[in-house]
């Protein structure tokens, strides 16, 4: 499956929604599956503030505030939870450098 920013400098925010709820994204080195809830709190809390449209500096933004743990619903999480969101992101979105 090709990354959301390959060939594109933005995507539309349905086209994240859509690949968030798609629950056949398996994380890179995890066989666990992000379950529907965990992906509808990542669009619904990380992504909101972005707009109708992301580009690939604020998809890089978002992916520096979970590393920073900058956001409510993952501010208890234990590193390995933020490293796996972060997996995750990255392998979605294609972006390697932030």
């Amino acid at each position: 499956m090709p990354s959301l920013f390959e060939e594109k400098e933005k995507i539309n925010s349905s086209e994240l929604r859509d690949t968030l709820r798609d629950p056949s994204h398996n994380l890179p080195t995890d066989s666990k599956i992000f379950s529907k809830y965990e992906r509808e709190k990542i669009m619904n809390e990380l992504f909101d503030s972005c707009g109708d449209d992301i580009n690939k500096e604020e998809f890089k933004g978002v992916l520096r505030k979970v590393r920073a743990k900058e956001f409510e619903s993952i501010k208890d999480f234990d590193q390995s939870e933020i490293d796996r969101i972060i997996r995750y992101l990255k392998e979605i979105s294609g972006i390697t450098d932030f």
